[in-house]
């Protein structure tokens, strides 16, 4: 259930131009001075150079200038939407992970990856736009107060690779939110975990849009609950949709919580870790580990 945050990601001759205001697909666009149309990265002819119009759920969308599109002229294309909500479905969103059974499971039988793979899209296309990178994990440093038998509190662990990560245009370090009081009120959640409750992972990355409630409501909804028996604490979120159908699942535990900030949207901050929660896609909203409640533990450990 540990999923990463993957973008798409550029050959690694290629530079990224940066456009002041967001253009969905379909829409005009310049590049480099030619006219264009805002495109799907896949649906473009590969450049040394690229204008991002904006990003959808599985790739970065670009100005494909019409000399490069690979097909429908008229340079439209059929958006596909950030997550689905059809009747009787609920929107929901973990890593692609290699797996060695040399190494010792965790408790509950749980085998520990062992590479780390960044700036995916997707678990079986090839024709998304990434191109991604695997990392081998050295070790990984579980919270030192975290105990299988007293729940899910200090849910959170670092992994260390074995070399530093190359950093490109599409992959990029993200931010840990500092502050221990959240000016949002909206959080987005990625990964690939199941589409519905006790259904099939996502082949493809997704994220969905949550609120950030007070943790009194997930305390009452949670009073009985065996993996919180003392109750929710300062150093976890109440986050979900009171509406129901937009949610996080089994399979994107371990993933980030972000926000970004208005004067830079492509910097994302880390608020939250997916932990747990009640049924997929309910009215009660899910439990995520806080961030900034550990800081001074993650430099501990990362700047030693």
């Amino acid at each position: 259930m540990d999923p990463e945050s993957r973008r798409t990601r550029l050959p690694k001759n290629s530079t990224l131009r940066a456009v002041e205001q967001q253009h969905v697909d379909g829409e005009s666009c310049t590049h480099q001075g030619e006219a264009g149309v805002c495109r799907p990265y896949s649906k473009c002819k590969r450049g040394t150079r690229i204008t991002v119009c904006s990003y959808s759920a599985t790739e970065a969308i670009v100005c494909c200038p019409r000399s490069q599109q690979l097909d429908n002229p008229s340079g439209l294309s059929i958006a596909t939407p950030l997550s689905s909500n059809r009747r009787g479905e609920v929107e929901r969103i973990s890593e692609k992970s290699k797996y060695r059974t040399d190494r010792p499971p965790w408790p509950h039988g749980r085998i520990l990856p062992t590479i780390v793979r960044l700036g995916d899209q997707s678990l079986v296309r090839q024709d998304d736009g990434a191109e991604p990178e695997d990392y081998d994990i050295l070790r990984f440093i579980v919270h030192p107060d975290f105990k299988w038998s007293a729940g899910k509190y200090n849910d959170l662990a670092l992994i260390q690779l074995t070399e530093r990560v190359i950093f490109t245009n599409f992959i990029r370090p993200a931010c840990l939110y500092q502050a221990q009081s959240l000016n949002v009120r909206t959080a987005i959640a990625t990964g690939f975990g199941l589409t519905e409750d006790f259904g099939t992972k996502s082949d493809e990355l997704r994220k969905v849009a949550l609120n950030i409630y007070s943790n009194d409501l997930c305390a009452e909804r949670y009073r009985l609950n065996r993996h919180i028996r003392q109750g929710i604490r300062t150093t976890q979120m109440c986050v979900g949709d009171l509406a129901g159908g937009k949610d996080t699942c089994q399979g994107d535990s371990g993933g980030p919580l972000q926000v970004t900030r208005e004067e830079n949207q492509c910097m994302f901050y880390i608020v939250g870790v997916t932990s747990f929660g009640q049924v997929c896609g309910s009215a009660t909203p899910a439990i995520y580990t806080k961030v900034s409640s550990y800081l001074d533990w993650i430099e501990s450990v990362v700047w030693k």
